[in-house]
């Protein structure tokens, strides 16, 4: 028997997901964007152990067949994996000018030592079999092949970042609400006391999405290409592969040396590639 105090609940429920409609599937959204992105990143880190069992460099295995080499390999790829993506994060975070060579420079020097002692439990014979000539040789044997991977590593990470080609208001393909404007729209994402806020600068962290306003920062999960594409019709520029910045969000600009960064009114530095100070300055944003 269904009492007043029954309906009272269950439309209370209807109506507590109705309102939180888009929010759940903006959740659904994003955990589906999760296991996508974990799915592409194993499938690119078994794809690269599959090569090095192919080729097994320097006959590290000591196994004539495929698959136990493969065996051998995919652990070591999946922790290299894991410890460069985390030094990379790393680098990114305190050097957001950073190119190629800091990045060859730094990431295979931390990425070594883990592999190398993973490599040396298994193979030397663990700690207590340890001596210089057998740590050496191994870290360099793996520094090589660290090198080579996180070049490769970079080079993909940044064709899927590539600087974004900002289109013009007039080109603005967005179909945008005449009592709304793209940016308030964009805020609408964030938490509510960010709704009547004015968004300064977007930052990419990840698969996630710095958003700089006059109320604070907040991340989203939303990549940088498509949080530019629903913007387009504000007077913004991407300054470098993670940064997208509105002029009305700049305090000042900053040189140091040849690099330039800009200041915004929160007092956040956005970072400027050097192929877009040209830009920046055909702008008058220099």
């Amino acid at each position: 028997m269904v009492t007043p105090h029954h309906s009272r609940c269950v439309n209370g429920a209807l109506n507590s997901l109705a309102f939180r409609e888009g929010r759940f599937e903006k959740g659904t959204r994003v955990n589906r964007d999760v296991w996508t992105t974990i799915a592409k990143n194993l499938s690119i880190l078994v794809i690269i152990s599959a090569f090095m069992a192919f080729i097994d460099p320097y006959g590290a295995s000591g196994s004539p067949g495929f698959l136990d080499r493969w065996v051998y390999w995919g652990p070591l790829i999946l922790l290299g994996g894991v410890t460069g993506t985390l030094v990379i994060k790393g680098i990114r975070k305190l050097f957001p000018h950073s190119g190629l060579l800091l990045h060859l420079a730094l990431a295979p020097l931390v990425i070594s030592c883990v592999i190398t002692l993973a490599l040396i439990l298994i193979q030397v014979g663990g700690l207590q079999s340890l001596n210089l000539e057998a740590v050496l040789g191994v870290y360099v044997f793996v520094w090589v092949i660290a090198v080579a991977l996180t070049g490769i590593a970079f080079l993909l990470g940044k064709a899927g970042v590539t600087e974004y080609d900002i289109p013009s208001a007039g080109d603005c393909s967005v179909e945008t609400d005449a009592s709304q404007s793209a940016e308030a729209k964009f805020l609408q994402k964030l938490p509510i006391k960010y709704h009547a806020g004015t968004l300064y600068a977007l930052q990419s962290e990840d698969h996630y999405l710095r958003a700089h306003t006059d109320k604070g920062e907040e991340l989203i999960l939303m990549r940088l290409s498509d949080a530019i594409d629903s913007l387009c019709d504000m007077d913004a520029l991407q300054t470098h592969r993670s940064w997208w910045v509105a002029r009305h969000g700049v305090e000042s600009v900053k040189r140091s040396g040849a690099k330039v960064s800009l200041v915004l009114k929160s007092g956040a530095e956005a970072a400027v590639s050097r192929p877009n100070v040209k830009r920046l300055k055909d702008a008058g944003w220099l």
